[in-house]
């Protein structure tokens, strides 16, 4: 896999932005 631990964790906490962002 290409992705850092510390990448994946950014990936995720982005993912989770853009849920809230379409959620509103």
């Amino acid at each position: 896999m290409g992705y850092s631990a510390g990448e994946q964790l950014i990936n995720q906490e982005t993912k989770s932005a853009r849920s809230d962002e379409n959620t509103s």
